[in-house]
Parts: C-alpha cells; structure tokens; sequence
C-alpha cells in the first residue's frame, strides 16, 4: 500500500444509498482496528480517476457493474496512477468471478457477503503491513492455546457444541463455533461449504457440484444453500494459483 501508517481508502458505486452504507461499515471496521484511515465516496469512476493523479490511494473497492464505466476497467486505470493500491471488488453479481483476471486485485467478494467476509480481510491486509504473520491462528482445545498453520488444517466440522479441527498431524476440538474461527481463518483459503462444514482448498483434490473430496480420501458434502459461494470461493483460490506461477 501507499503508506505503512495512514490508509487513503476509495469507494466507488454507483448506488448512492450503498456507497453510504459501505462507507459507514468501513469506517467502522478500521477504527475497530485502529487503523489511521480517510475514506473518499465516489459515485462516477472519472471523478476517482482525477482524485487520484493527485492523492495516491492505498485502497480501493469498487463496484463492477456501473452505468460509465465498468470496475474492472476502472481498476486498470486506477493502477496507472496508483500502482501499490490495493483492488476489492465488491459486486452483487457471481458471474464477474472470472472477468476480475484481467486485472490484478487482492480480493472479489460479494455484496451479500460484506459483513463477514471485508473485515476479515482488513485484518489481513493490516497484518501484512505491519510485518505480522497471518497465517498462524490461535485454537485454544483441551486447555491449552495451539498455533496452528492454516495450510496444516485439512477440513473443520461442527458437531453439536463441537468444532473438530482436522489437521495434517492431529484433530483438535474447540468450543468455538464454526462460523467465529472461519472469520479469523484466511478468506482465500478456506471456504464454508455446508452448515457443519469447512474445507481447506489446499487440501482438496476434486471439487464437484454436491461434493469435496480431499486428499485424505475424505469427502465433505456441499449444500444447496452454499454451493454459490463455494463456487466464488474455488475461483478466488485458483487464481491466487494463477498469480503464484506469474511470479
């Protein structure tokens, strides 16, 4: 990003009663994290452009469809300017999942997913600025703290009052609901899939339209209810895929 200490976000969306709405949720979440930010609203993607020649943004999220000019185009222009910004596209429409390829961005996530899936990723963006390691998480089981790598961690299922935390070595059972330890889990990594269930895309080996099988031979069902989301999620992760060979 631009600045270690001090974000300039940019939002842009063409629904103003959104664009308020995201504004409002973003200032909240970066002073929850004590994050020094300023937030710039625009409703036309020309407005943002010219703001930027000027004002280096360190964030932006951006809406894809829009009636000028799409977010993905919008992106590409913006990173002329702003090389070192950070791109989240934030749409209500799954079928873009694979349009954002062309163009580099940290994350695409849908609008109806905003609340538990943009702070989450937040805090990841903040923890890579500030040099801290993301990719630890803290399970307290069977009294006593466990730093767990996420990559070790194959599939999660909730059973009753019990999250069972399957791991490359050991099982690890927690009290924490399975919807609370997703949150502090990578957004890009892991993937809800049913109710009870969670997966680790770097323990898969086949993905289907019903089901997940992993490497394990384990195979972890995927609900109706989920099965768009796991999609957007399986597309997010290969294309991480795709830019680890780039580089």
């Amino acid at each position: 990003m631009a600045s270690d200490s001090y974000w300039e976000v940019a939002i842009c969306d063409d629904n103003t009663a959104f664009l308020a709405q995201l504004q409002t949720f973003l200032n909240q979440q970066l002073t929850r994290m004590g994050q020094p930010h300023g937030i710039q609203a625009f409703h036309d993607s020309q407005e943002l452009l010219t703001a930027a020649q000027s004002h280096p943004f360190s964030l932006a999220v951006l809406d894809i469809r829009m009636p000028k000019e799409d977010g993905i185009r919008l992106a590409e222009k913006l990173l002329t300017f702003c090389p070192d910004c950070q791109i989240i596209f934030l749409t209500a429409f799954l079928s873009y999942a694979q349009d954002v390829y062309d163009v580099q961005h940290t994350a695409f996530i849908l609008k109806n997913e905003m609340n538990s899936r943009l702070p989450r990723l937040l805090e990841k963006l903040q923890a890579r600025m500030q040099g801290q390691d993301p990719q630890r998480v803290a399970l307290y089981a069977d009294g006593i703290t466990h730093l767990v790598e996420q990559h070790q961690i194959c599939w999660i299922e909730r059973r009753l009052r019990t999250t069972r935390v399957h791991c490359q070595q050991e099982d690890l059972l927690t009290q924490e609901k399975l919807e609370d330890l997703l949150v502090r889990l990578d957004p890009i990594l892991f993937c809800q899939c049913h109710k009870s269930y969670a997966v680790c895309w770097a323990s898969v080996r086949t993905y289907s339209a019903g089901q997940i099988l992993l490497n394990n031979g384990t195979v972890v069902p995927v609900s109706r209810r989920f099965a768009p989301s796991v999609r957007a999620s399986f597309l997010r992760y290969v294309q991480t895929l795709s830019q680890e060979v780039k580089t």
